[in-house]
Parts: C-alpha cells; structure tokens; sequence
C-alpha cells in the first residue's frame, strides 16, 4: 500500500474515442489517508483510464499540486495533517498567487449531509461525492473534465 500512496502522476495521454466523443486520460491527484479506500479508488480510475497521483494527506497533496499541474483533484473531507478544506482553500490560494487557472476539486466524504457539501463548495471545491464512491459516480463526475471535441 505504501508504494500506491507514494505512486507518481504520469502525463496525460491522448484522446481515446468513445462513442460519440473523445475521452482523453486525465492526471488527477487524489488526497485519501485510508489505504483501502485508496486501493478501491485507484481501481475505479484505472479502469477509467485516468493516472492518479496519491497522497495519504492535504498537506502532501498540497505539495504535489505546487509542483505538478492536475487536471482534477480529489480531496478526502477528513485527513490528518491537513483536512481536504484546508487543503483547497491552500491550492485555491496558490492558484490566485501564480495566476493559475482553477483546477477542479472534487469533495470526497462518507457524511452526505447537505451542511458538508455546503461546506465544500464555500471552500472552493467545484463537486462533491458521497463514500461509498460507485464506478457511476465516479465516471460522471469526472467526464466534463475528460471530454474533448465530438468526433466528426
């Protein structure tokens, strides 16, 4: 499990047609602390076809997000170190500093309460899923991200 949340971000690769538009492979950075639910979340985006880079808390997500460009974040709600709201409202803050544009960030959380996913989307995440992550879930909220311009 240790060598999975040490595991580096591979580029992203081209498009891949899929029905009517192109899917391309998004890099994304994914903060879980629980090595389980990592596992399970690293299978969904493999199978996906997305690489992930994971990290077991905000604050290594933090630094690998000043270091590497995402296409889309996935944040664990509770971590130790550094929670994923901090950990947003830091990359939101570095992304204002280095004018860089918005990534996506996704809320992960086992509480489906509408006060916490009111609490994400103040702190600047742009979604929000419920644990436990289905393979449908995960895959909607990731394809306004992974689309490309309809094949002709």
């Amino acid at each position: 499990m240790r060598r999975l949340l040490a595991q580096t971000c591979a580029p992203s690769a081209p498009a891949i047609a899929n029905g009517d538009s192109a899917q391309r492979t998004l890099a994304v950075l994914a903060a879980e602390d629980n090595a389980v639910n990592a596992a399970v979340l690293k299978a969904m985006l493999d199978k996906l076809g997305h690489r992930a880079q994971f990290c077991k808390d905000g604050a290594v997500a933090l630094a690998a997000f000043e270091k590497n460009r995402f296409d889309v974040v996935l944040l664990d709600y509770q971590m130790p170190v550094m929670d994923g709201l901090e950990a947003c409202a830091r990359m939101r803050a570095l992304e204002r500093a280095h004018q860089r544009p918005p990534t996506p960030i996704i809320a992960l959380t086992a509480h489906a309460f509408e006060e916490q996913r009111q609490r994400c989307l103040a702190a600047g995440m742009d979604g929000y899923l419920s644990k436990p992550i289905t393979m449908a879930t995960l895959k909607n909220a990731l394809a306004p991200y992974a689309q490309t311009a309809p094949l002709s």
